[in-house]
């Protein structure tokens, strides 16, 4: 048999004629939600998985968090971390440029800049890959990559290239901090715009 479900917000109303088995709660958490952040502000979002995402200053990101496995986020410009929520059976995955991120619990950083992405995995253990059917894939540096806790990964036009460290300054941007050691006139002016 069918159930009738009115939600009423604010003056207006929607009527479900679903099937039983579908539940509202469903419908509701698999749309996509996007957020964004201004100059200048840092973000903190509760994800509908439990997830903690944090945005640096303008960044934008797309969520698609299902009842039933969806755990996906597109990171459309800037800067992410992600504290995800363990659930080993519901991938955890970022779609930023040139690349698929995949967790199954764990904190790590993504970051979209005009020369490419930066993936910084802070603790747990991360999987990279170029996006399925990416016809993008042109130099035998792309593969998956396997990450562990310090790893950092950079993805350039020319490879992708991890090492073995995470600098504390490079994530220290979620506590409203920047610091540069070496670094050229350039970076430094752009990170601060």
């Amino acid at each position: 048999g069918g159930a009738i479900v009115t939600l009423s917000m604010a003056g207006s109303s929607w009527t479900n004629q679903w099937r039983d088995e579908v539940p509202v709660a469903l419908i509701a958490q698999t749309e996509a939600r996007s957020y964004a952040t201004r100059t200048g502000e840092v973000k903190s979002i509760a994800l509908a998985d439990g997830t903690l995402a944090i945005l640096d200053s303008q960044s934008q990101i797309r969520t698609h968090i299902g009842a039933t496995g969806t755990r996906r986020i597109e990171l459309l410009e800037g800067r992410a971390q992600f504290a995800v929520a363990k659930n080993p059976s519901r991938k955890f995955t970022v779609q930023v440029g040139a690349a698929v991120v995949t967790a199954l619990g764990t904190r790590f950083d993504v970051y979209r800049h005009p020369e490419g992405l930066e993936v910084y995995l802070i603790e747990g253990r991360l999987r990279v890959e170029p996006p399925k059917g990416s016809a993008g894939r042109t130099t035998s540096d792309e593969r998956t990559v396997e990450m562990v806790s310090g790893n950092r990964l950079a993805i350039r036009k020319g490879g992708w290239h991890l090492t073995n460290e995470v600098a504390e300054p490079e994530i220290e941007w979620t506590k409203g901090q920047l610091t540069f050691d070496d670094a050229p006139i350039d970076l430094i002016v752009a990170e601060l715009n």
